[in-house]
């Protein structure tokens, strides 16, 4: 929809604020595209995302189209994927970046709006250690329109959880074209840089820029088409050498523009954070040495190819590079500053109670013995966890990091941890026949806050709801493969569960255990009762049991 950073959208599950760092409860705002142009020599429109619902700036004029295809895609650097709305395949830029495509005039419905026939297609980038987000936006005219002006619009309520909000002070950074943010709320981590970079080379383009000021404040922005683009189009730079109004809501655009039916005008919006001005400003001279480059940074190594077996109490880790696996020992990378020639440095293990999104806590490093960095432990390939709760998830993660870059002035840079992340379940190995198969927890206590517990037997949403859904009952003591079929007392029929593990070396991460979320074959969350199985293994052989659920 075009919105960056909301977290008032009724679809956006998980929050979406711009939260930084990363679990700490300060949000930095939300911000959107604005389009403006004249179109039939007369008609002065406006399309725009938003950028934040139930407010004055309520004007969700970008939407997707229908069709099937037209979703996120997630392409992590090195993929290339065929995306439907790009004209050629699409190979990543930063560790991962997000495409999305929204139009002006898919949706017809939308007051007192008149759709410009724009397509937009976005690409984010964001990158392993950098504390930036790179949008680039490409807005491609179906219609001529003369005079147009690109910009974003946002509002940088800089605050945190328990804080005093509505706190933040801006200004204009006129020499580097930088929109900058901070906050007198003592617990905010640092200011924020907003940085619009003009890819349609028009030596006559202008900036806009906007803040309390003109014939109408942001903080109450016009809400007619002809209003908001001559608010939009200004050509100047409308605020106090230092802005306070308590409400960082700001309009920065750059303009004007011709375009041509088909033409595509390219503009691209960067937000910029870091620990205090000293941290930003360190991070936007880091940037912009990126997009110097054309946004050819320095990478991680490859993750290393993890493998995960069970036992009794007991998780095994093992990251052996194999023959046919990318070796992150031997990567290079053209793009370091420093041209190091093996920037490979070492390997972290985590691990986590939690779920596959963390939070982590580091089990262990192994580096190499052969250079000046980090703490000269040497390299190991293997890991094993003990003590752990049978039947139980537990969640790990095996990481590569590099060497910094001491010429760009970058961190050491690790891979993903979430693309590595996976899910082991201790337990006893799984027998070949049936005989031995129970259910845990029987009885099961609906009343009962299994999530709470340590490690937790249920989960939640990423928004750390429960809801019915995360019920869990497990089947232990499973031969692999089987079959779980589940009935009430009186023989009608609930559901099926196929269980079938791959094996790996004849090791799996789960030891012959399968959950069911109580519910039935149709969907239904299922009644308190006396509950009957059957398991039937490989051979044949059928064993019966029970099971009580009290809600």
């Amino acid at each position: 929809m075009g919105v960056i950073g909301s977290p008032g959208l009724t679809n956006c599950i998980g929050g979406c604020g711009n939260e930084f760092p990363a679990g700490s409860g300060c949000g930095y705002g939300s911000l959107s595209p604005w389009i403006a142009g004249i179109k039939s020599g007369s008609n002065m429109l406006v399309s725009t995302g938003g950028p934040w619902p139930n407010h004055y700036e309520n004007r969700h004029e970008l939407f997707p189209s229908n069709a099937p295809w037209d979703s996120l895609y997630i392409v992590q650097k090195g993929d290339t994927v065929d995306i439907p709305f790009y004209k050629n395949n699409y190979t990543a830029k930063s560790n991962e970046d997000i495409i999305g495509h929204y139009n002006d005039y898919s949706i017809t419905s939308v007051p007192n709006h008149v759709p410009m026939g724009i397509d937009i297609i976005q690409r984010t980038y964001t990158w392993t250690g950098f504390e930036f987000i790179v949008h680039r936006l490409s807005v491609v005219f179906k219609n001529n329109i003369s005079d147009v002006w690109l910009g974003m619009f946002g509002n940088m309520a800089i605050g945190c959880a328990g804080g005093p909000g509505n706190t933040e002070f801006g200004w204009f950074d006129e020499e580097r074209k930088l929109a900058i943010y901070e906050s007198n709320d003592p617990s905010a981590v640092g200011p924020t840089m907003i940085w619009l970079i003009p890819e349609s080379g028009n030596e006559s383009t202008k900036y806009t820029w906007l803040d309390g000021a003109g014939p109408y404040s942001v903080d109450s922005p016009p809400d007619n088409d002809a209003d908001r683009y001559l608010f939009m189009s200004a050509g100047n730079i409308f605020h106090d050498e230092i802005q306070s109004t308590g409400y960082g809501h700001y309009l920065y655009s750059v303009g004007p523009f011709q375009a041509q039916a088909g033409d595509t005008l390219h503009y691209t919006i960067s937000q910029i954070y870091g620990v205090h001005m000293t941290g930003v400003e360190k991070n936007y001279q880091t940037l912009k040495k990126i997009v110097e480059q054309n946004y050819r940074t320095p990478s991680p190594p490859p993750r290393p190819p993890l493998k995960v077996s069970v036992s009794s109490h007991q998780v095994n880790l093992n990251w052996e590079i194999g023959v046919d696996d990318r070796n992150p020992e031997t990567y290079t990378d053209s793009y370091r500053m420093d041209n190091e020639p093996t920037p490979f440095a070492g390997y972290r293990v985590y691990k986590s109670s939690t779920g596959l999104a963390g939070p982590w806590t580091l089990l262990a490093e192994y580096d190499r013995t052969d250079d000046q960095w980090d703490n000269n432990f040497g390299l190991s390939y293997s890991y094993s966890d003990k003590g752990l709760l049978n039947n139980f998830n537990y969640y790990y993660t095996v990481t590569s990091f590099s060497k910094p870059d001491t010429i760009m002035n970058l961190d050491s840079q690790e891979s993903s941890l979430a693309s590595n992340a996976v899910i082991a379940v201790p337990g006893t190995a799984a027998p070949k026949n049936v005989g031995q198969v129970i259910v845990v927890p029987n009885p099961y206590l609906g009343d009962q806050k299994y999530y709470n517990l340590s490690p937790p037997w249920e989960g939640k949403s990423i928004i750390g709801d429960w809801t019915e859904e995360y019920r869990r009952i497990q089947f232990v003591n499973l031969p692999n493969p089987s079959t779980i079929k589940i009935y009430t007392l009186n023989g009608k029929y609930v559901s099926t569960i196929e269980h079938s593990i791959k094996m790996i070396n004849d090791q799996s991460n789960y030891g012959g255990t399968s959950d069911w979320n109580l519910t039935s074959y149709t969907g239904q969350a299922v009644s308190s009762g006396i509950y009957l199985f059957t398991v039937e293994d490989n051979s044949g052989s059928i064993q019966n049991g029970k099971f009580v659920i009290i809600k």
